[in-house]
């Protein structure tokens, strides 16, 4: 996803926030190691997924950034 996000980058014409956030409704990877950062299952039966947000947030703006070191998220 990184790769992508920095080729889409190369491409503008000028800076634009990248947003990090899952879509509305959209469907999570079901891995061991993506559920194992999980912090635990709602009363309704929902995964709590704070902990997987933030790694991936802060892996894709550490990745990003490397290459872009002005490149601002949201």
């Amino acid at each position: 996803m990184a790769e992508n996000m920095m080729a889409d980058l190369k491409k503008r014409k000028r800076p634009s926030m990248l947003p990090l956030s899952p879509n509305d409704g959209g469907q999570m990877c079901e891995c061991a190691a993506c559920q194992a950062l999980d912090d635990g299952i709602r009363s309704d039966g929902s995964r709590i997924m704070t902990t997987r947000m933030m790694t991936y947030a802060n892996e894709m703006a550490k990745r990003i950034t490397k290459h872009f070191p002005r490149q601002t998220f949201g």
